[in-house]
């Protein structure tokens, strides 16, 4: 062949997402033949005024034909050719240079498609306000925690905890408070349960843990965690109000016939008590 150097020139940053409608000042050739040898560089920057890179042209003068790249009206950079000799323009260069802009175009719409799948993975797991597991999730990978320590006959916990006051914060000091409260609770949940847990915000203001192969002790031994937690928050005066979670858990090793839900009832029976102990010991209304 009388081809003796090509290079894919394309726009720095390119993306489906953003349409460039002519070229980036920094460019990169990502695919390159100098002197009828592919370049050992995959990815080499230049300057759009310097048209090629320096090492791929030299001191002596050259002629290279530019052939701009694009897709619509998308602008996807250049390719950049240069002959042995002088060589026409062909149908067989047009050819290829139409299937290499569609694959071009092909590549970024498929990476978009692929971020816009992750996106709706993560927001169909997690709560978009605490970044925790939805009740979805929950139901998922918890359930699958439990059917394992069902299995192997191991012990299995789940607690549930209630916010309490949720609503005093947000009539008094408005939705956003009400959301930070939300979200503080979730931090300290997150900070105080072993990672070998699944958490999740479950509803308005209730989450749930669960956690296989652990005793009572460590259970109690988290929830007071957070107990704690919360309290070094509220004595910091942070905020004008106090931010306060009740909770109750449940720790065996379930039978053949029983299910999550099962312990999640039992957990929250325990809940219920301890907020009304905690209303009293704060001199809170019990309603």
């Amino acid at each position: 062949t009388n081809l003796r150097s090509y290079a894919v020139c394309l726009n720095r940053g390119m993306s489906s997402d953003h349409k460039m409608l002519k070229y980036t000042e920094d460019m990169d050739v990502r695919v390159a033949y100098v002197d009828w040898e592919m370049h050992p560089r995959a990815n080499v920057p230049f300057k759009k005024k310097d048209l090629l890179p320096a090492e791929f042209t030299g001191p002596e003068p050259q002629a290279w034909y530019f052939i701009p790249l694009h897709f619509l009206d998308y602008s996807l950079g250049y390719e950049a050719f240069r002959f042995d000799d002088a060589h026409p323009a062909g149908i067989t260069y047009f050819q290829f240079d139409v299937i290499l802009c569609n694959n071009i175009y092909e590549t970024l719409t498929y990476a978009k498609m692929q971020k816009m799948i992750r996106e709706l993975q993560t927001s169909s797991l997690h709560d978009a306000l605490t970044g925790l597991y939805n009740r979805g999730a929950f139901t998922t990978y918890g359930g699958q925690l439990f059917e394992a320590a069902k299995a192997s006959k191991s012990p299995v916990f789940i607690a549930v905890l209630d916010m309490d006051n949720l609503k005093i914060i947000n009539d008094v000091y408005g939705h956003v408070e009400g959301d930070y409260a939300l979200k503080r609770v979730a931090t300290t949940i997150s900070k105080c349960c072993s990672d070998q847990f699944i958490f999740a915000r479950t509803g308005g203001d209730e989450y749930y843990v669960i956690g296989q192969d652990v005793d009572e002790k460590a259970v109690a031994e988290c929830m007071n965690a957070i107990e704690k937690e919360l309290e070094a928050f509220n004595a910091s005066k942070k905020k004008k109000y106090e931010i306060h979670a009740s909770s109750g858990y449940y720790v065996d090793v379930p039978s053949a016939e029983e299910t999550m839900d099962d312990f999640i009832k039992v957990a929250d029976s325990f809940m219920y008590h301890n907020k009304l102990e905690n209303k009293k010991r704060r001199g809170e209304p019990l309603r």
